[in-house]
């Protein structure tokens, strides 16, 4: 019994991890029209290598820094290396603020 439900927690582990998805809501930058986002200051909370698929990264930040609660968001498949603390330009969804991606890195940002 405990292998039968080691490789159900393995399966839906290695599905998980390869996903096409790049948000935490399975949807893709590609899924939108670019001027349906505006931009916001982020900051990483961790850049971590992902477990199933160790040659990407997993992104996970906070945006929205100026709110009490900040909203919280990651993104899979990152090839920058940032530091916990770096800031950058989230893209936020005009009509839904939960749907966010990683923009790009502002050196404006970064010497804060």
């Amino acid at each position: 019994m405990k292998s039968i439900i080691t490789l159900l927690l393995l399966v839906s582990v290695l599905t998980m991890g390869c996903r096409s998805s790049t948000n935490d809501k399975g949807l893709s930058y590609a899924d939108f029209e670019p001027e349906e986002f505006y931009e916001v200051e982020g900051r990483v909370l961790s850049n971590l290598l992902s477990f199933s698929l160790p040659r990407n990264r997993v992104l996970n930040y906070e945006y929205f820094l100026d709110q009490e609660t900040p909203l919280l968001g990651y993104e899979l498949n990152i090839h920058r290396t940032l530091k916990p603390g770096d800031r950058f330009i989230v893209l936020v969804h005009k009509q839904d603020s939960t749907i966010s991606f990683f923009g790009y890195v502002n050196p404006r940002l970064l010497d804060r």
